[in-house]
């Protein structure tokens, strides 16, 4: 937990969360949404998509983050269907991701320029 707390700075209580409204698979099981930590004027703001089951009412845990980039990109989710997400992601410039799961708990997750 803690390489990712330095990471984000999500381990210091500085920092504004602004998340975006969930998005629920189509069987209801599982609710993906994005939020972007911003932790002041001197360090970058992180875009952060988490998954977690409904039944979960707590959104965030370092262990339901599927993706993470550097600098608030435009972020997007879309279900395909009840096993597979989609995350549009605007910049796809590789050196700004810092973390990308191809799968969560059975989930795949592919990722896609919205201009595709």
């Amino acid at each position: 937990m803690l390489p990712f707390c330095v990471v984000s700075g999500g381990c210091l209580s500085l920092c504004k969360d602004t998340w975006q409204p969930e998005v629920t698979s189509p069987d209801g099981k599982y609710a993906a949404s994005v939020f972007v930590r911003d932790c002041g004027a001197t360090t970058s703001e992180y875009t952060h998509v988490v998954l977690r089951p409904t039944s979960f009412l707590s959104s965030y845990r370092d262990d339901n983050v599927v993706f993470s980039v550097k600098n608030d990109p435009a972020v997007g989710l879309q279900w395909t269907d009840p096993t597979h997400l989609m995350i549009d992601y605007e910049n796809q410039s590789k050196t700004n991701v810092i973390f990308r799961a191809e799968s969560w708990r059975g989930i795949q997750i592919t990722m896609r320029s919205p201009s595709q």
